[in-house]
């Protein structure tokens, strides 16, 4: 407690670690040159990895407890967050949609909920059978979901 004038300073300082290490787990510009499902299948491994290894993220991410205790600045630090993952799965979904890789007939912003309800669900320690192999299985199954399976379209 000493290194921080208040409980405030405090809490806020965490929400910025925990950032950085939600802001790490986003494929970076060098996997730009892969597939948006295949970008989409990266962030959904690496969050969830991030948040078994950093248990405490999930209830910092996902609860609505820590928005209604932290203070205003590291709620704003964790809407930016969970934006900036919103907008990357998004943009990827929408990305795939026009190049005629998404399933056809089910809009980006759709999906985009059941993308990040797979990362929820392995955040929140769903541990499917196999360990990590059933959530790589569980990855493969959410591109599948995505993926257009009609070579016509």
């Amino acid at each position: 407690f000493r290194h921080f004038a208040t409980v405030d300073d405090m809490l806020v300082a965490a929400v910025e670690e925990a950032a950085r290490l939600v802001e790490a787990s986003l494929p970076s510009a060098d996997d730009a040159p892969l597939a948006p499902l295949e970008r989409i299948a990266a962030l959904v491994t690496s969050r969830s990895d991030l948040v078994r290894a950093h248990p405490g993220l999930a209830w910092v991410l996902l609860s609505d407890q820590s928005y209604l205790t932290l203070p205003e600045p590291g709620v704003r630090r964790l809407r930016q967050v969970v934006k900036a993952t919103r907008v990357f799965l998004l943009t990827a979904l929408e990305e795939a949609a026009v190049r005629g890789q998404l399933r056809t007939g089910l809009e980006p912003a759709a999906l985009l909920v059941i993308c990040l309800g797979t990362i929820h669900a392995l955040a929140r320690g769903t541990q499917p059978r196999g360990g990590p192999q059933g959530r790589t299985a569980v990855v493969a199954a959410l591109i599948q979901l995505l993926q257009n399976t009609d070579p016509k379209s």
